[in-house]
C-alpha cells in the first residue's frame, strides 16, 4: 500500500473517532426521559353513610279530603216556611237533632185536635156497643134459659167494628202528631250545609228538597297505592280480614301556610282496580275531623302516610342505588381503597330515599358519585360525604 493510501484510511479513521467523542459529550446534555408508570391513580368519589333505621315503612300519596256521609233534608209535609236557623247559610253548622227550618204548624194542630175528638168518640161508640151487647145477652139467657146466644144477638160484630174504629182513630192521632212534629226539621247527624234550596215565606210540598248537609263526624280520603306496597300494608278487605283494623295513617295539609296533621286509619278499599292507573283506591277515615281548628275540611287536598309494617332497614339516597349487567339491585361500597359490589334488596322509595333492607350495614360508605365505567375492585379515594 502507498503512502497516499495510508494517509487517507488514517484521515477516515480520525474523523470517526472525533465524531464518537463528540456524540459522548452531546450525550452528557441530555435530560433522562421520565419513565410511565402503569398503575392508574386513584378515582375521587363522593360517598355516604348508611343511616339504620328501624320503623315502619310508610307509603305516601296524596288525596283530596271527601265527606263520609251525606244527605238532602227533605219536607215530609206541606206549608209555608215560616222560620230558618241564622245558621241555615252555605257553611253553617249543626249538632244532630236541631232544628233548621219550621214550616207553619197550624192546620197541623188543628188536625191533632180533630184526631183526638175522633178518638174519644170511638171509644165511647166502644162503651156503648159493649154495654147493649151485655144487655142483649142478659136478656137471651134469661128467655131461654142456657141456649147458646147468637153473634147477632151479642152484637159481636157491632162491638168488632167499634174495636175497629177505635184503633183507627188512634192511629189517625198518632200520624197527626207525627205530622205536627214534621213541620220542624231537624238536621239527621252532625253536619254543616253544604247547600240551601228555601227560605223563609217559600210554600213547600211533600217530598221537596229543602237543603244538602254533609256529616263533620268523620271525613275520608282515597289513596291510590300501588301493588308492590300494598304487601307493607294492612287494608281491611284486600291484605287482612275485613273486621280487622286497618293500617294507621298520617293526613297532612296546608293550611293558611302552615303545615297540618291529623290522624287515622285505613278502613277499606274501594273494591276495583283503577284501570287507567292500575293502582288501588284505598280509603283513610278521619274522625272528628271538624273538632279541630282548623278543620280538616272537605275538599282540601292532603298528602297521606300509612304506616306499613316495621322493618329494620339501611336509608340511603335513591342514586346509590344501581343496576348490574343482569338487572339485579346493587350498590357500590368502598372497602379498604377499593370499590366492592353489593347485592341490595329496596323496600321502599320516597323522596329521593332508598329504604334497603337486606345486603348492607350500618355505617358503610356507599359511593354516590355517577360512575358508568365503575368496575370491581376500581381503586378510589373519598373526595366528600355527605
Amino acid at each position: 500500500m502507498n503512502k497516499k493510501a495510508l494517509l487517507q484510511v488514517g484521515l477516515a479513521a480520525f474523523v470517526v473517532f472525533v465524531s464518537l467523542v463528540v456524540m459522548k459529550w452531546l450525550e452528557g446534555f441530555k435530560k433522562p426521559v421520565p419513565t410511565v408508570s402503569e398503575q392508574r391513580p386513584p378515582t375521587a368519589v363522593r360517598v355516604t353513610k348508611v343511616e339504620p333505621y328501624r320503623g315502619p315503612i310508610v307509603i305516601w300519596n296524596s288525596g283530596v279530603v271527601e265527606s263520609f256521609r251525606s244527605a238532602d233534608l227533605v219536607s215530609q209535609v206541606s206549608g209555608k216556611i215560616i222560620r230558618v236557623s241564622e245558621r241555615f247559610v252555605s257553611g253553617g253548622r249543626f249538632k244532630e237533632g236541631e232544628e233548621v227550618i219550621k214550616i207553619e204548624e197550624v192546620d197541623y194542630q188543628l188536625g191533632v185536635i180533630q184526631a183526638r175528638a175522633a178518638l174519644a168518640e170511638a171509644r165511647a161508640n166502644l162503651e156503648l156497643e159493649e154495654a147493649q151487647a151485655e144487655i142483649a145477652r142478659k136478656e137471651w139467657l134469661r128467655s131461654r134459659n142456657r141456649l147458646p146466644v147468637p153473634r147477632l144477638v151479642a152484637r159481636i160484630p157491632q162491638v168488632q167494628a167499634a174495636k175497629a174504629k177505635l184503633e183507627s182513630a188512634k192511629a189517625q192521632l198518632e200520624r197527626s202528631m207525627l205530622d205536627l212534629q214534621r213541620t220542624s226539621i231537624k238536621t239527621p247527624f252532625p253536619c254543616v250545609i253544604s247547600e240551601k234550596y228555601v227560605d223563609v215565606g217559600q210554600y213547600v210540598t211533600v217530598g221537596q228538597r229543602l237543603a244538602r248537609v254533609f256529616y263533620t263526624g268523620s271525613v275520608e280520603i282515597t289513596v291510590p297505592i300501588g301493588r308492590d306496597d300494598l304487601k307493607w300494608l294492612k287494608v281491611p278487605g284486600l291484605t287482612c280480614p275485613v273486621d280487622e283494623r286497618g293500617s294507621d295513617a298520617e293526613v297532612v295539609a296546608l293550611v293558611g301556610g302552615v303545615e297540618r296533621r291529623w290522624q287515622g286509619r285505613v278502613v277499606r278499599w274501594r273494591g276495583q282496580v283503577d284501570e287507567a292507573t292500575r293502582l288501588y283506591p284505598v280509603i283513610v277515615r278521619v274522625d272528628r275531623a271538624y273538632d279541630t281548628i282548623p278543620p280538616l275540611a272537605v275538599g282540601t287536598f292532603v298528602n297521606v302516610g300509612i304506616h306499613g309494617s316495621v322493618v329494620k332497614a339501611g336509608i340511603l339516597p335513591v342514586s346509590a342505588i344501581r343496576l348490574d349487567d343482569k338487572g339485579g339491585e346493587i350498590v357500590w361500597v368502598v372497602e379498604g381503597g377499593v370499590m366492592k359490589s353489593r347485592p341490595v334488596k329496596v323496600a321502599h322509595r320516597w323522596k329521593g330515599r332508598a329504604y334497603v333492607v337486606s345486603g348492607l350495614k350500618g355505617g358503610e360508605d356507599v359511593v354516590i358519585s355517577d360512575l358508568p365505567l365503575a368496575t370491581e375492585n376500581m381503586p378510589v379515594s373519598i373526595a366528600g360525604r355527605e
